[in-house]
């Protein structure tokens, strides 16, 4: 069967009007014009606190997703044949690291723990950054070797650190456009410190003639502050970073103390990034929301739980992407005033946080200032919470896309679905939400589990294929959250065994996917284990049914249509008994024994001895006998009930003594 690679959405859109993309309507399980599966890659581990996902821009069939895992350490989830559910492979990031000469050098295992983020480059390296604990709180990185190497390193890298602070929520980049001086660099920006005194920091390394120099620690800067927080530390939510084709570094974050906004910085190609010099003074993209009226300005609160969400883990979650042409995109969310009168509140009517884009005017400059648009659909005042939007630009095409969570099709506001959203038109304008997710998820109030969605989620794409990995609770309800990607549909066949009316008791069958794995049903019954080559019977004389569906590697379904396949059995051929050992014609001890098979399988037999009736038996079969002449026959019954016409016969004599 060949393997189909999905492409983008384009081809789901129906209508333009204006600049608005119209959608067509949703089609059962697949994300509407996505052409994809939304699949749970972590077999129901849980937690997934937050998510990630990246392409390689010159070669979409390998991509990587991650999350935190249920034992605390961040998993990855690789695949060299792109979006197929069941050609991924799970690994666990080491926790043993390499140390930089001067925190010490060697090697420290530092209990890798949690906010993984990832990024690809050409070479098909897949790059990976997380928290880890011990020592005083670090960020490390990690590599899998491209193009194809679905193993980490043995070893983890802990990044230089300016101060022992507890160090959280990185984000990690690779410069890999063909145009930039820096090609090859390799970034990441993260939080450091706790409660109100957090601030933004930044390292970076020199990959650009070989991408394994960066598995050394002694490599990377020891990362700056940034400008803009080092006098007012106060940076919540995870930051974001993100390269322009000629080589500038953007970064951007929340800043939770008297500003209130959502900002940017960015530093130029032909600055030291390592340098804090070489940032420009930030600039503010947003305003968020006030939470008194009055003249001071009240931060929007760090934790804002709401009705979906009840622990309190949605935020700005800001992020950063570059256009082909070097067009600035920020992502973020915040609380919009819809009448509804409650703000931040896990059981009242609240539904307040909102999902925006704010998109430059020219390229390689800042977006201006509260200029964003919502990624939303609905009403400026309809009630509905959109949060923890996930950000990418395809640099083949331009074309803006992003996901996000809502609750506009839950009227109580306990359950979400992930949808997603597109622009042609440089962020002026954005496709109605289409739901990339086939089932709701919810978390609510003594079953959420702390995480709820997690505090970040993500998206890439690239060549026209996009994907976005997010966390979800449809299956743990509550106790913990799973991870789920676009994945692309799969087919199953049965390309070869019985069908219509056959005179064989058995059924051998032969199956094809782009899957490696398969579950098979057969009369209806619970889906079971199977190979590409299924062997079934023997079975009675009726009518028969097989299903079979693709599976992962842990038994979870990637094929949403089993294919099947009706035939009858109508066996009127009876089996034949054949004698293997018999009773020697003279014995002369009284106990003699028979031994005997079928050519078919899954017999019954029957045996009888002289006159005496047919009893059940089995081979070998024994008794005691007198002497003088005896006789033993059998014969056998198949599972079609076809009775043995003609019993096997078995004549010996007992010698008297």
């Amino acid at each position: 069967m060949p393997r189909r690679l999905r492409k983008i959405a384009v081809s789901g859109l129906v209508g333009v009007v204006g600049s608005l993309a119209v959608w067509a309507g949703p089609a059962s399980a697949l994300a509407p014009g996505l052409g994809g599966v939304d699949h749970d890659l972590s077999a129901n581990r849980g937690p997934s606190v937050g998510s990630a996902v990246a392409l390689v821009a010159e070669n979409p069939q390998r991509l990587a997703a991650t999350a935190a895992g249920p034992e605390g350490r961040p998993r990855v989830w690789i695949s060299n044949h792109g979006m197929v559910a069941g050609r991924f492979f799970s690994r666990v990031i080491p926790s043993r690291s390499r140390i930089a000469t001067s925190g010490g050098g060697g090697n420290q295992r530092l209990e890798v723990c949690c906010d993984p983020s990832v990024s690809a480059d050409s070479a098909g390296n897949i790059w990976v950054a997380m928290a880890a604990t011990g020592d005083g709180s670090r960020i490390v990185t990690n590599r899998f070797a491209g193009p194809a190497l679905t193993r980490p390193s043995e070893l983890s890298t802990a990044l230089p650190r300016r101060v022992a602070a507890p160090q959280g929520a990185p984000t990690i980049v690779v410069d890999d456009w063909p145009s930039s001086p820096r090609r090859g660099y390799l970034y990441v920006i993260w939080v450091e410190g706790e409660g109100p005194l957090r601030q933004i920091v930044f390292a970076q390394c020199d990959g650009s003639l070989d991408s394994a120099a960066c598995d050394d620690p002694d490599n990377w800067t020891p990362g700056p502050l940034l400008p803009s927080l080092s006098a007012t530390p106060s940076a919540f939510s995870r930051p974001g970073i993100a390269v322009a084709p000629n080589g500038d570094l953007y970064a951007i974050w929340h800043d939770g103390g008297t500003d209130n906004a959502i900002e940017m910085n960015r530093c130029t190609a032909l600055e030291n990034c390592a340098l804090a010099a070489a940032w420009d003074e930030e600039t503010k993209i947003e305003d968020l929301d006030d939470a008194d009226p009055g003249p001071a300005v009240d931060p929007l609160p760090q934790r804002c739980p709401i009705i979906a969400a009840p622990a309190g883990l949605v935020n700005p979650a800001p992020s950063v992407e570059i256009g082909p042409g070097g067009e600035v995109y920020a992502a973020y969310s915040d609380l919009r005033a819809n009448g509804s009168g409650t703000r931040c509140s896990a059981s009242g009517s609240d539904s307040t946080w909102d999902s925006y884009l704010a998109a430059s005017s020219a390229p390689n400059q800042f977006p201006a200032a509260n200029s964003a648009i919502r990624l939303s659909d609905d009403g400026p005042l309809a009630t509905n919470d959109h949060f923890l939007p996930a950000l990418s630009v395809d640099r083949s095409s331009g074309l803006v896309e992003a996901t996000l969570y809502s609750t506009k099709d839950f009227q109580n506001g306990r359950s979400v679905q992930r949808y997603y959203v597109s622009s042609a038109d440089g962020g002026a304008s954005f496709s109605a939400m289409a739901q990339m997710s086939s089932s709701e998820s919810r978390f609510s109030g003594l079953l959420s589990d702390g995480f709820d969605f997690g505090s970040y989620q993500g998206a890439d794409s690239a060549q026209g294929v996009f994907d976005g990995a997010w966390s979800d609770s449809r299956l743990l309800q509550g106790r913990g959250s799973e991870l789920y990607l676009l994945t692309e549909p799969v087919e199953t066949a049965i390309v070869a065994g019985p069908s219509g009316v056959v005179d064989e008791a058995v059924g051998r069958f032969v199956f094809d996917s782009q899957a490696d794995y398969f579950a098979c049903s057969i009369d209806g019954r619970e889906f079971e284990d199977c190979s590409a080559r299924y062997f079934v019977g023997p079975l009675s004389n009726q009518a028969h049914n097989l299903r079979v569906r693709a599976t992962d590697r842990v038994g979870n379904p990637v094929d949403l249509s089993p294919a099947v396949r009706d035939w009858t059995v109508d066996d009127q051929d009876p089996p034949n008994t054949r004698i293997i050992k018999p009773v020697p014609s003279r014995v002369e001890r009284p106990a003699v024994s028979i031994e005997f098979e079928a050519d078919e399988p899954r017999v019954t037999f029957q045996c009888k001895l002289d006159d005496d009736p047919f009893v059940e038996c089995s081979s070998p079969w024994s008794r005691q006998v007198a002497g003088g002449r005896h006789s033993i026959r059998i014969r056998a019954t198949d599972i079609a009930g076809n009775v043995e016409p003609n019993p096997a016969l078995n004549n010996f004599r007992r010698q008297s003594s």
